[in-house]
């Protein structure tokens, strides 16, 4: 039996498990494996139990019984994430609807997500495994995030955070037609960014109150709009900072002088004035898509020359699809495509791996269970019939938390 038809045969038996036994134990024998983290291992084998890694490298032999799928002459990479997204959030976010507050950092976009929404199913079948779906909302500060894999069983086994990332938006005016609707009719760039900074130094306020150990009303509740701002305050959750023009990036960068929460700058167009200021203080970034519609303004600065850039300061970036789009879903396919355009920028494999894998991970402060393929980490994998970043089609074989989600079906070939 030839290694194609193995291979076909043993997927057909996975695919049969609607779910992996506790304790369970099987293996991935013979394929190109990229860790992630920048090693490559030829003809490796990877061990899963109980859903996550136990082994990877070249030098274990499964046992005679054990269930083996054989993957030589493929490429297995960790699962691809999506660290901003808005898959799963209704058209019309409730959020705006909550009060007549401005400042909403308690508002959980876990608490609306659809997970029956087909940008899930999507994402599998494009090896995107894990995803934080951001709240998308015209105040200042929305709310948080939520971090989820994006196959698997129920929406409360598959979520890994529900409150991952606190969003700043300072974004006033959207000039790309396709984002226009995440534009706020918020009257005033100056009214925004003051009420922003009230809830910040409010939160300071309180914060300090409690590490003095003073007589205070009772700690805020976990969801609470005080509550959320002292942990991005702490540093327990990173604040993504929405920030388009130099004049947005600048109030981004004062607010974290002053506040020193964890950034990261969302479709920023860094110019010269503020290229050294992030050199500097090593801001990461996420950013994308790199096919840039003909309707962009004047002055957009091109994403791949950005990206460039950003190689040549060594500032971490992560590679998204689409900023602020609801439909987003749809465009899961380009993320490879997009991969492809750096590699033949001149990034490494390795690297442009690294942009979808483990930078948002570590961004999002999960590294410790996805993004790499290593020992400890959850068995999140792709297994493609080609180099992944060359032939573009979609994985053979997408894996989440050790279960085999995609369908051995002419559509993931």
């Amino acid at each position: 039996m030839d290694s194609q038809v193995k291979l076909s045969v043993l997927l057909m038996i996975l695919v049969c498990w609607a779910s992996p036994l506790p304790g369970m134990t099987w293996y991935i024998q013979g394929g190109t494996i990229f860790t992630g983290d920048g090693q490559v291992i030829e003809e490796g084998i990877i061990r899963i139990e109980d859903g996550e890694i136990t082994y990877v490298g070249i030098s274990l032999s499964p046992p005679k019984d054990a269930l083996v799928l054989e993957a030589k002459e493929k490429f297995i990479t960790p699962g691809f994430i999506l660290a901003n997204t808005r898959i799963g959030v209704p058209r019309e976010h409730p959020g705006d609807a909550l009060s007549d507050r401005e400042v909403t950092p308690g508002f959980r976009v876990f608490d609306v997500i659809n997970p029956e929404h087909p940008g899930f199913q999507t994402a599998v079948r494009y090896g995107v495994t894990t995803v934080n779906v951001m709240p998308i909302s015209r105040r200042p500060v929305p709310g948080v995030g939520a971090i989820i894999k994006t196959g698997g069983g129920p929406l409360t086994e598959r979520v890994i955070n529900p409150a991952s990332a606190l969003a700043v938006n300072l974004v006033q005016k959207n000039d790309v037609e396709e984002v226009r609707q995440a534009s706020r009719g918020f009257a005033s760039e100056v009214a925004a960014i003051l009420e922003i900074r009230e809830a910040l130094t409010e939160a300071v306020r309180t914060k300090t109150t409690f590490e003095q150990g003073e007589d205070t009303p009772r700690t805020p509740v976990v969801n609470g709009h005080t509550a959320m701002l002292i942990r991005a305050l702490n540093q327990e959750m990173p604040t993504f900072i929405y920030a388009r023009t130099s004049t947005e990036i600048e109030r981004g960068m004062s607010l974290y002088e002053d506040y020193r929460f964890r950034p990261v700058f969302i479709q920023p167009r860094i110019t010269e004035p503020v290229w050294e200021r992030f050199r500097s203080s090593q801001f990461p970034v996420i950013i994308g898509p790199l096919s840039t519609p003909k309707t962009l303004p004047a002055g957009y600065q091109d994403p791949l020359r950005l990206f460039r850039h950003l190689r040549t300061y060594d500032l971490q970036f992560h590679l998204q699809i689409n900023g602020v789009s609801r439909a987003e879903h749809g465009r899961v396919h380009q993320l490879r495509y997009q991969a492809a355009q750096l590699l033949q920028a001149g990034f490494s494999a390795q690297d442009v791996l690294s942009t979808l894998s483990l930078v948002p991970a570590e961004l999002l402060g999960i590294s410790h269970r996805t993004g790499t393929i290593e020992i400890g980490n959850d068995a999140d994998l792709n297994i493609f019939g080609a180099h992944p970043f060359q032939d573009l089609a979609p994985p053979d074989i997408v894996i989440i938390d050790g279960e085999v989600v995609t369908k051995p079906n002419r559509s993931n070939r």
